[in-house]
């Protein structure tokens, strides 16, 4: 509880958590880091709904606004850096995206139609449906980024600065 400073909840892993996303409606989220889980969890009760053994570290992570998909950004121990979208239904991967260096953030569209992913090679927009590199945006230490609710992009990093550009 923010006002009061209370402790509402707490989920817990074996090791270090790097990243948690809330669900649309709240009710539940996901978390993962260290310990090569992801783990979702039911909010008003700190119940461990799924929990998967994935062999990554869960980095950054967000869920589309439909609901339907939760995007990783994951680093391996062999030190492959990817995003993988998974099914929150099924569980299954839906998208394996690459990248070539650790991946900082990520978010879905308003439509959830596309996901974006900074790092610190850059900008990657993906199709979410495909897994197709729509577009990329060369500027080094991208550490941040998002959509606005009308799909605009907003990105900073290492040189100081925020963009906006129309996606």
């Amino acid at each position: 509880d923010l006002e009061s400073g209370f402790l509402l909840r707490k989920f817990c892993h074996e090791a270090a958590v790097f990243s948690i996303a809330f669900s649309q409606d709240g009710k539940s989220c996901w978390s993962g880091g260290y310990d090569m889980n992801l783990r979702q969890w039911e909010c008003s009760t700190s119940r461990t709904l799924k929990s998967i053994h994935c062999d990554l570290e869960a980095q950054a992570s967000s869920f589309s606004p439909n609901a339907q998909f939760l995007a990783v950004a994951s680093k391996t121990f062999s030190l492959e850096f990817t995003v993988i979208i998974w099914n929150t239904k099924s569980y299954d991967k839906v998208q394996t995206l690459p990248h070539s260096g650790r991946v900082h953030a990520i978010d879905f569209n308003p439509s959830s139609s596309a996901l974006v992913s900074s790092s610190s090679d850059g900008i990657r927009l993906w199709e979410v449906q495909t897994g197709k590199l729509v577009r990329t945006i060369q500027q080094n230490n991208i550490y941040a980024c998002c959509f606005s609710s009308n799909s605009v992009l907003a990105y900073g990093g290492g040189n100081e600065q925020v963009a906006v550009a129309k996606s």
